[in-house]
C-alpha cells in the first residue's frame, strides 16, 4: 500500500464564475489549512453551455485536467472542511 503522503493528491473545487469570489477565497483558506497539502489545486469556473445550474459539465472537464494524480477531491466551494479533512 502506498503511504497517503506519497500520492499525488488533485483538489478540484467548482464553481460558478465570478459571482462566487468570497465563497472561493473562503474554500482556498479551508485547504491552505489541511494537515495534508495537494499537489494541484484547480478552481473550475468554465462559464456554462446553457442557462440550466448544472455544474457537471465543470466536474467532468476538471476531472480531465487531473489525469496525472493519484486522488481527486471534489472540493465544493460553499462548505465547511475540518483541518484534517
Amino acid at each position: 500500500m502506498i503511504p497517503i503522503v506519497d500520492l499525488k493528491i488533485g483538489i478540484l473545487i467548482p464553481t460558478r464564475g465570478t459571482e462566487r469570489i468570497e465563497f472561493i477565497k473562503n474554500a482556498l483558506r479551508i485547504v491552505d489549512a489541511q494537515t495534508i497539502k495537494p499537489h494541484r489545486i484547480e478552481v473550475i469556473g468554465d462559464p456554462p453551455k446553457s442557462e440550466s445550474c448544472d455544474i457537471t459539465y465543470r466536474y467532468r472537464n476538471g476531472y480531465q485536467r487531473f489525469s496525472d494524480m493519484d486522488i481527486i477531491f471534489f472540493w465544493e466551494d460553499d462548505d465547511w472542511y475540518a483541518s484534517d479533512y
